[in-house]
C-alpha cells in the first residue's frame, strides 16, 4: 500500500488543533501531539506509535545550523526495517526528482522540531500540555529513573490506544486515522501543509544535493539526514509557520523571551529537580548512555514547562 500525502491549510490546521486543545481529553491531547509531529517531521503511523518513546526525547541547545535558533526539541527514533509492513513507501511522484528504489533504514531516525509560531500550532506546546496532563491532572506515576526501563515508555497510549467518541463529530475521518494509526499502525495519508509542501518541491527543484538525497528512499522523513543540514531550511523554517508567499522569513518567537518565576516553573514536573546523580545511578548498574538520556528528557521538561507557562500567559 503506497502511502499518499494529505496537505491541510493553515486555517483548517487552526481549527483542528483549537478543537484538540480546548476539548482536553487525554485522547484529544494524544491526538493533537500525533497531528503535530506528523506535520513537523513526517514519521509514519508505525514510528509515531512504537518508535517513539520518553527516552527518545531530548532538548539540544542549538536547532538546525542554517537557522538561527537556540533550542530544538530531538526526537530519536528507535530502529525498524523498511521492508516490513513497518515501513512502507510513500507515493510522492508528484514532486519533482523522487523514485521508488529500495533504500536500507536501519539506522535511527534523529530529527528537530521548532517552536511554533503559533501556539495553537506548536508540537513543544501539545508536548507539555500532554505531559501535564499525564503528570499533573491524572496524576500518573512520573517516570522511575533508578530504572532503566522508564525510557521505553510509549509517548503515545497503544495497547490499547485511547478513543474519544466525541471528536469523531468535530474531526471526522482525521480522528478515525489517528485511532487506526495508534491502535494498529496503519496509516492512510502523511500530513503536511501547503506551506511545508511548497518549500520542499522548490528544495528539490532547485537542489540537486538533496535530489540525490532522497530519490532512492522509500519515504521521506523530515530529518537530520534528509532535509536538514543546510540542505533544506526552508521546510524547517514552514514547519514552524515562518513561510507565507513562497518565501521564508526570519525565524523569531517573542514570547520565548517572556520571563518566568522560578519558583512557578518548579511547580510544573518536579521531580525532575530530584534527578539521581550520575554518581548515584552508576552505584545502581546505571551506564553512562542511561545517564546521558536522563539528562536530555530532564532537560526537555525543565523547557517545556516554562513553554507551557509562557504560552498560557497569552492564551
Amino acid at each position: 500500500m503506497n502511502i499518499k500525502w494529505r496537505v491541510f491549510s493553515r486555517k483548517s490546521e487552526t481549527y483542528t488543533n483549537c478543537v484538540l486543545m480546548r476539548r482536553s481529553s487525554y485522547c484529544s491531547l494524544e491526538m493533537r501531539v500525533w497531528r503535530l509531529l506528523s506535520l513537523g517531521t513526517w514519521f509514519d503511523a508505525s514510528s509515531l506509535r512504537s518508535g517513539i518513546t520518553l527516552g527518545s526525547l531530548g532538548i539540544q541547545s542549538r536547532g538546525p545550523q542554517s537557522i538561527p535558533v537556540s533550542h530544538s526539541v530531538v526526537i530519536r527514533t528507535r530502529e525498524f526495517d523498511s521492508t516490513s509492513n513497518e515501513g512502507e513507501g510513500a507515493d510522492l511522484a508528484h514532486i519533482p526528482g523522487h523514485s521508488h528504489k529500495a533504500m536500507d533504514l536501519n539506522s535511527q531516525y534523529k530529527t528537530d522540531l521548532l517552536r511554533h509560531k503559533d501556539i495553537l500550532q506548536c508540537p513543544w506546546n501539545a508536548l507539555a500540555m500532554l505531559f501535564f496532563y499525564k503528570w499533573h491532572v491524572l496524576k500518573e506515576p512520573p517516570p522511575g529513573f533508578e530504572d532503566p526501563t522508564w525510557a521505553n515508555q510509549p509517548l503515545f497510549h497503544i495497547d490499547p490506544a485511547l478513543h474519544d467518541d466525541e471528536l469523531e463529530q468535530f474531526c471526522g475521518d482525521i480522528y478515525s486515522e489517528f485511532v487506526e494509526g495508534a491502535s494498529h499502525g496503519i496509516q492512510r495519508f502523511k500530513y503536511t501543509t501547503e506551506s511545508a509542501l511548497d518549500a520542499i518541491t522548490d528544495a528539490l527543484t532547485s537542489s540537486k544535493l538533496l535530489r540525490n538525497a532522497v530519490s532512492t528512499a522509500q519515504n521521506m522523513y523530515v530529518t537530520q539526514r534528509s532535509l536538514q543540514n543546510g540542505h533544506c531550511a526552508d521546510v524547517q523554517l514552514a514547519n514552524a509557520g515562518f513561510r507565507s508567499d513562497n518565501r521564508a522569513t526570519t525565524y523569531n518567537v517573542p514570547r520565548q523571551k517572556h520571563t518566568v518565576p522560578q519558583h512557578i516553573e518548579e511547580q510544573i514536573f518536579p521531580f525532575v529537580d530530584s534527578m539521581p546523580s550520575q554518581d548515584e545511578l552508576a552505584d545502581q548498574g546505571g551506564s553512562p548512555e542511561q545517564w546521558d538520556i536522563i539528562v536530555r528528557f530532564c532537560n526537555l521538561l525543565k523547557m517545556l514547562r516554562t513553554v507551557l507557562l509562557q504560552d498560557m500567559a497569552i492564551l
